[in-house]
């Protein structure tokens, strides 16, 4: 198990949690506007 397959088998999970951090900041913007 070499640094390149934990990077691939890592990406979807990394690119989830950048979504659900955007996600998470757009919320925080928008109870902050209410």
């Amino acid at each position: 198990m070499g640094p390149i397959y934990a990077a691939t088998s890592l990406g979807p999970f990394m690119v989830d949690l950048l979504i659900l951090e955007n996600r998470i900041r757009t919320a925080k913007r928008f109870v902050l506007k209410l």
